[in-house]
């Protein structure tokens, strides 16, 4: 296994177990919400284009997101991990 798998993996369970930690259960308009927001400041600072610890700070949260609506619209980690690979 690569260290990109564990990675990934691990960036997945971190964030459901955000929302378990929180006793949340993520729904998808909340999360699909959330996604277009941090989608959006993406794009912004990848426009702006001067900062690039800022870009990958809103390509780290669009990660995270796309993982809240996956775990919200019940698509599991595995599955998800598969398809990217």
């Amino acid at each position: 296994m690569t260290q990109s798998h564990d990675s990934l993996r691990d960036l997945a369970r971190s964030t459901l177990e955000f929302y378990a930690r929180f006793g949340v259960q993520p729904q998808v308009s909340e999360t699909i919400q959330n996604f277009r927001e941090e989608v959006n400041e993406l794009i912004e600072a990848a426009e702006i284009g001067t900062d690039h610890d800022h870009i990958a700070e809103e390509a780290a949260d669009v990660f995270v997101t796309a993982i809240g609506v996956c775990a919200a619209a019940g698509v599991d980690v595995e599955r998800l991990i598969e398809q990217l690979y």
